[in-house]
């Protein structure tokens, strides 16, 4: 049952991120399996297509960019507001505790996430996001935090160079994280979980999902049927 898959989450969570080595270490899981503030992938090396490299750049927010959490028109004003109700309606469903509080939780967090982020257009400069460091520069970006326990996350074993998309970011996440309490941490990965899982829980988390990613960020009015979705997901 619902009930017990999120008992069993919040055993776990309780269990196993204690402190923020713990929370390190999490981060690198949850960027393969969910979403992580710092996202990591090996990809040829720009400047190099004889090889491939590790690249590291900013992640973790659920609207599609930094603007939609900050513009103030109406409409973004209006997708605020729904995405606050679809969160605290995912957590609901979970039987996880308060969840408005929780909700408003998630929301300042990917608020504090974006503050940091690079516009649309920074980012589709291959120069300026091109920032070659060893493993030891690469680490010194995020002093507070243990880079060793979030590198052995990611199954990559050691690198000696990462490409850091973004280093002022990684800057402000390091920040950001130890300002942060590892409870509220729990909630955004709480979140996180629950969001990237909603297409294979039952029904009426695929719906509340699909009203806010499909219907108010899209404008989608249907789902495609269900068999559809699944030979998709196998392809």
């Amino acid at each position: 049952s619902t009930h017990c898959i999120s008992s069993a989450a919040s055993d776990v969570y309780k269990r196993q991120i204690a402190n923020y080595d713990d929370l390190s270490a999490y981060m690198s899981y949850a960027d393969m399996f969910t979403d992580a503030p710092m996202g990591l992938y090996v990809y040829i090396d720009l400047k190099d297509s004889n090889k491939h490299i590790t690249y590291v750049g900013q992640s973790g927010i659920s609207l599609p960019e930094k603007d939609y959490y900050f513009n103030q028109d109406d409409k973004f004003k209006n997708i605020r507001e729904k995405y606050l109700i679809l969160v605290e309606n995912m957590f609901t469903l979970a039987e996880l505790d308060n969840p408005a509080e929780a909700a408003k939780t998630v929301m300042a967090i990917e608020t504090k996430i974006a503050e940091g982020h690079w516009t649309n257009v920074q980012n589709r400069d291959s120069e300026k996001t091109y920032n070659l460091k060893s493993y030891e520069e690469f680490k010194a970006l995020m002093p507070d935090l243990n880079m060793d326990a979030w590198m052995s996350g990611t199954t990559l074993g050691s690198v000696d160079q990462v490409v850091v998309s973004q280093p002022d970011y990684l800057e402000k996440l390091n920040t950001l994280v130890k300002e942060t309490s590892i409870d509220d941490w729990k909630t955004y990965y709480t979140w996180k979980l629950l969001d990237a899982a909603a297409g294979f829980l039952p029904k009426k988390f695929d719906e509340e999902n699909f009203n806010f990613y499909g219907t108010v960020l899209s404008g989608t009015t249907e789902q495609k049927e269900r068999w559809k979705r699944g030979i998709s997901t196998v392809n």
